[in-house]
């Protein structure tokens, strides 16, 4: 039997989907309004705007960024991050000033971010890579002194925490994302979370387009049939196919925010406990991944990186610098079937839309970024992976650490 492992995955049974597509059909307002009330309450803020997605909901936010007569403000990126954050900025129209990471973090680089604060970014967005904390004192104290927005980019950090905080509760506004591969399945769908109640009043001028004419049925068909092949012994048919780019990385055209499917809005309501249990697994199998590579540590052909002291990982994937055997990681066939990936394979600095949009091109050369760019891999973390995976891990490193 060929098997074919998930890259990431988001629990949800068919069970809950049937009935987010049933309910969904017959209460229409109601699953965005109790997913809002439970993401007031689970991330403590005032106000909570379910959307179309997680890109949907940064670009609301940057939105709402603007000045007081609608003047676009300058917002500080990742140098390296997901590229739908450039989709955002492209959507509301902010120019963008870049800062480094550190590759041994994945959190800011603070001194760059202090940089790109001090060459004029009045909003910075900061997002949880694969599920590792940011140190939210630091970024906290420095934004604050600088009179600078946070826009927390928690799309893919479920799990994280920093100190006795959950992630997710940490910016002005925080940006959650329910599609696929971010853990917490909704089959579509994202929100935006706001703590400030100048900001609050500001979005509410910003109307949402209403879902797109059926929306909902496809959110429903697709959710179907990714928990139909999202299982390692039928994930390779749909990996087979081109056009539907499972694993690869593409840049996206912004849409307007709309208001969030009603099936997502459901599902996500849904698949809360699932996706909040699915956190320790993760970090089960991430330790299990540390051990097994350990010895291409020791040998200094892999670098591993940590978390911040004081913060705790949600290990949406496992993320591994590769310095000696690339040839094997994230790029041949065995490790493909392995769920093993490359990370993002540009900065955002280097796409052309990033470049486009960028108001210090010559000032740094983000060091970091590129070597997260040309290095990175991650492995999968999520329930499905087995010791069938471990053991093909192992083969595939036979010989070669």
């Amino acid at each position: 039997m060929t098997r074919f492992q998930l890259p990431a995955f988001s629990p949800v049974s068919f069970g809950e989907i049937l009935l987010a597509a049933l309910q969904s059909t017959w209460n229409r307002g109601h699953f965005a309004e109790s997913l809002s009330a439970l993401l007031r309450s689970r991330f403590g803020c005032g106000k909570a705007i379910p959307t179309g997605s997680g890109t949907e909901a940064l670009e609301l936010a940057l939105r709402s960024c603007r000045g007081p007569k609608g003047e676009v403000r300058a917002v500080a990126l990742p140098a390296y991050s997901c590229y739908d954050l450039i989709s955002a900025a492209i959507g509301s129209e902010s120019p963008v000033l870049f800062y480094d990471l550190d590759p041994d973090t994945l959190s800011p680089d603070l001194d760059s971010l202090e940089a790109a604060i001090h060459r004029g970014a009045e909003t910075v967005v900061v997002g949880n890579l694969y599920g590792f904390p940011l140190p939210w004192r630091s970024i906290g104290d420095l934004c604050r002194d600088a009179g600078v927005m946070v826009v927390e980019d928690f799309a893919q950090g479920l799990g994280s925490s920093w100190g006795e905080s959950p992630g997710g509760s940490f910016g002005d506004m925080t940006v959650l994302s329910f599609g696929r591969g971010k853990g917490w399945a909704g089959g579509g769908g994202g929100a935006l979370l706001i703590r400030r109640e100048d900001v609050a009043s500001t979005v509410s001028r910003f109307r949402l387009r209403p879902a797109p004419f059926g929306a909902s049925p496809r959110s429903a068909l697709m959710s179907t049939l990714q928990w139909l092949f999202g299982r390692p012994s039928l994930y390779w048919l749909p990996s087979m196919v081109p056009g539907l780019g499972l694993g690869e990385t593409r840049f996206r055209e912004p849409r307007p925010p709309t208001d969030i499917p009603t099936f997502s809005a459901a599902l996500a309501f849904m698949a809360t406990e699932n996706a909040t249990q699915e956190v320790g697994v993760r970090r089960r199998n991430a330790q299990r991944l540390r051990g097994l590579l350990s010895r291409c540590v020791v040998s200094e052909k892999l670098r591993i990186p940590s978390p911040l002291h004081g913060g705790e990982a949600g290990f949406l994937r496992f993320p591994v610098l590769d310095f000696g055997v690339s040839r094997l990681l994230g790029q041949s066939k065995d490790a493909r079937s392995l769920g093993i990936l490359r990370g993002y394979p540009r900065p955002l600095v280097d796409l052309p839309e990033g470049k486009a949009l960028h108001l210090a091109p010559q000032l740094t050369d983000y060091p970091g970024s590129r070597l997260l760019a040309e290095h990175l891999v991650t492995f999968p973390t999520h329930r499905l992976v087995d010791e069938r995976d471990l053991t093909g891990l192992s083969k595939l490193l036979a010989g070669t650490c």
